[in-house]
């Protein structure tokens, strides 16, 4: 089992041991991401924690994936405490990655009859969001080729579906559904 997390700088060669969460029951599966408030200042480690839901039987994976609670769990370094910051106003189930864009942390939801998809944490504001798809891409298909990340300072969704080329979408001003543009690269 795993009893202490830290938080390192490689670099200067410090660590920081984080203070033990509450555990919890009935917990399905628990992501962590690090990231930083640019209103406060403050370095921030957030605990999501999908619990299941008490007293329903196990159904179908579709099924199973809306009888879940989502609840982060924020730190802030140096405070010592672990925070609740409230419960996702809808089921998530993803691929937690860590992107950090913007003050926000984001994520793809692998649930995918949920057509929203992307999700954002904004560290200052303590919110998660959905973030808009581009308008042509439709995740029904193509869910699990697509990993997120950050190119050129934007927002970037990465689809490997139609190899051999990678089709990238950027989302060249954050948070503007209709800045999403299309790159194809053929792979050699």
């Amino acid at each position: 089992s795993i009893d202490t997390f830290y938080i390192s700088n490689p670099i200067l060669g410090e660590y920081v041991a984080l203070p033990k969460p509450k555990i919890e029951k009935q917990v399905f599966a628990v992501a962590y991401g690090f990231g930083f408030s640019l209103a406060t200042g403050q370095y921030k480690v957030l605990r999501i924690v999908q619990k299941r839901v008490r007293g329903r039987p196990t159904p179908p994976l579709a099924h199973f994936i809306q009888n879940r609670r989502v609840r982060f769990v924020l730190l802030e370094v140096g405070s010592g405490t672990w925070r609740n910051v409230g419960d996702a106003p809808y089921s998530l189930c993803g691929r937690f990655c860590d992107i950090t864009l913007n003050g926000a942390l984001h994520w793809t939801d692998d649930d995918h009859t949920n057509f929203e998809f992307l999700y954002s944490f904004d560290i200052g504001e303590e919110k998660v969001r959905p973030i808009p798809l581009p308008p042509e891409f439709d995740i029904r298909n193509f869910w699990f080729w697509v990993r997120l990340g950050v190119l050129g300072n934007c927002l970037c969704i990465f689809d490997n579906f139609w190899f051999p080329h990678l089709d990238i979408w950027s989302m060249k001003e954050y948070g503007v559904t209709e800045s999403w543009t299309k790159v194809r690269i053929l792979k050699t």
